[in-house]
């Protein structure tokens, strides 16, 4: 849910809910952006009322038709920030300035977040490294993606053959 909330299950919101708290203060705490509280008495469709400022009435309450419609839109709020917050690590890992992120298999993971956050829709399965230290990235939709360093360049490369680059991840990012 931390890239793509429209992928959410109505019936489990107030669980997303706890999960939402966590991640409010992991983000307040290591990125300094500011994210909207949550009230322990509101229920999912006080939180979208109020944050948009739809009308509660009778005639307007958030219905499950509706549901899909605004869970883009906080998709697309959400992917914004993380956007922002993902850029802000992706540096501070290039300067080594995140000592919790030391393998590359942690950075695959960001690799990862990064995957998803460019291609919502295509949630990502699995990020890990194989013995030849390449990151292969798995998603929902059967995707496959491979990076790895090419002449101490990270690279995306071909699913099939990994010595041949498609292009540098700093020109992804760049592009981003």
């Amino acid at each position: 849910m931390l890239a793509v909330p429209e992928l959410a299950t109505p019936g489990y919101l107030e669980g997303d809910k706890w999960d939402q708290v966590f991640l409010q203060t992991e983000i307040i705490r290591s990125t300094y952006q500011p994210v909207p509280t949550i009230d322990d008495n509101e229920g999912f469709e006080d939180l979208v009322s109020s944050h948009y400022n739809i009308d509660k009435t009778v005639e307007n309450i958030v219905s499950l038709a509706d549901y899909g419609f605004i869970m883009g839109i906080l998709g697309s709020d959400r992917r914004f920030i993380l956007k922002d917050a993902t850029k802000d690590l992706i540096f501070a890992l290039y300067y080594g300035a995140v000592p919790e992120i030391d393998t590359f298999a942690k950075f695959c993971r960001i690799l990862g977040l990064f995957k998803n956050i460019n291609f919502p829709t295509s949630i990502i399965l699995t990020a890990d490294v194989d013995d030849n230290d390449t990151c292969t990235i798995t998603d929902s939709k059967g995707g496959i993606s491979k990076y790895r360093l090419v002449d101490d360049i990270l690279c995306e490369v071909q699913v099939d053959q990994v010595d041949n680059v498609i292009e540098s991840f700093t020109f992804q990012f760049i592009n981003w």
